[in-house]
């Protein structure tokens, strides 16, 4: 059952030029719909409390699949980011529309891939790409642009941990949960079935964009992997009546054409 349930991360690299993109765009899927059930459950509801739920979900269902531990100075960098991350996240929805935040979040994209460029020397162009983003915002949110920056550090130091997919998933949770625990909170209004399947969602989400991350090229995975944002707000407009303005549009019009030029290299 549990070779059956993760299959796809034992593909080997020989198609991994296809197989990349196409775990990306899955993992697209799934976390936009992830952001919205967010939204929704984020609502007088206590940050912390929700992030600690959703790390423990996450490690439950890790526990179920994992066969053994390993870890690094990288992960653990990685995983103390994710949570940071994770926190901004929560904050910013809970204070801004999605619509407004969710370009913000998008800074993430530039800032790996000029992290990457020193980094790996991987020499991306993000002119169009950064254009495009900068485009899209119309109210900045400096607690969203934090999460960006931690985002981008998070997935720098998860492709140099070089550790399997549900092993890194497996340590975030245990380091999220030892970072969060200490931390008061409050239990009032929480849904916890929303938080559930949000964590059903991750999980899976993260097991395809980690898998993406170390089989393929990091800069077209994160670029890729963002296009969430844009059907993010697609979803938001239709069920939480978060109007999409022009500006978000032509930007993300940008946005692929940078998008574009990385794949055709």
């Amino acid at each position: 059952m549990k070779d059956k349930f993760i299959f796809l991360f034992f593909i080997h690299n020989n198609n991994g030029d296809i197989m990349y993109i196409i775990l990306t765009l899955i993992s697209v899927v799934l976390i936009s719909i992830s952001q919205i059930i967010s939204k929704l459950c984020i609502k007088n509801t206590d940050v912390y409390t929700t992030t600690l739920l959703k790390s423990i979900f996450i490690l439950l269902i890790s526990l179920l699949f994992i066969k053994n531990v390993k870890i690094n100075i990288y992960i653990i960098l990685s995983s103390i980011c994710l949570t940071l991350s994770w926190i901004f996240y929560f904050l910013s929805l809970k204070k801004n529309k999605l619509v407004d935040v969710a370009p913000i979040f998008l800074l993430s994209t530039s800032i790996t891939i000029i992290l990457s460029n020193i980094i790996f020397k991987t020499n991306t162009k993000i002119l169009f790409i950064l254009l495009g983003n900068i485009i899209m915002i119309k109210k900045f949110s400096f607690i969203a642009f934090i999460e960006a920056l931690f985002l981008s550090f998070q997935i720098i130091f998860l492709k140099l941990s070089k550790i399997n997919p549900m092993n890194a998933i497996l340590v975030n949770s245990i380091i999220s949960i030892f970072i969060l625990l200490p931390i008061k909170k409050s239990y009032k209004n929480i849904k916890i079935n929303y938080i559930f399947i949000i964590s059903v969602l991750t999980f899976i989400s993260w097991l395809l964009h980690y898998k993406a991350i170390n089989i393929g090229n990091i800069n077209i995975v994160v670029s890729l992997e963002k296009i969430n944002i844009f059907l993010t707000l697609i979803l938001s407009n239709l069920i939480l009546k978060e109007k999409i303005n022009k500006r978000v549009i032509f930007g993300f019009v940008f946005f692929l054409i940078g998008i574009y030029l990385q794949m055709i290299k």
